[in-house]
């Protein structure tokens, strides 16, 4: 998702289950992450650009069972860094 401002809830693309690379580069705003938790084969997710998760907590990303890459824009409002999380993800794992 390029640079799609006029979304207001992203919280249906929670519903796709067999989705294996989401990226949201400039889309302003994301309400919340809790969707990617439900995204089950989701291995890389990235939140870049201008786009910044509203509420901030974007640590939980690091509890996800098959994420491996992940990549988030800079934020003083987020609960982790990008860095802090692959860590909990063991690290960058190429495919």
């Amino acid at each position: 998702m390029s640079g799609a401002t006029a979304v207001g809830d992203w919280s249906v693309v929670g519903q796709l289950a067999d989705l294996r690379w989401l990226s949201f580069d400039d889309v302003q705003t994301i309400d919340s992450v809790d969707f990617v938790l439900r995204l089950g084969a989701l291995q890389r997710f990235y939140a870049t650009g201008n786009t910044k998760v509203a509420d901030g907590r974007v640590a939980q990303l690091g509890s996800h069972p098959v994420l491996r890459t992940i990549g988030l824009a800079q934020s003083r409002r987020h609960d982790a860094t990008a860095a802090e999380i692959r860590k909990r993800l063991g690290g960058f794992r190429p495919f």
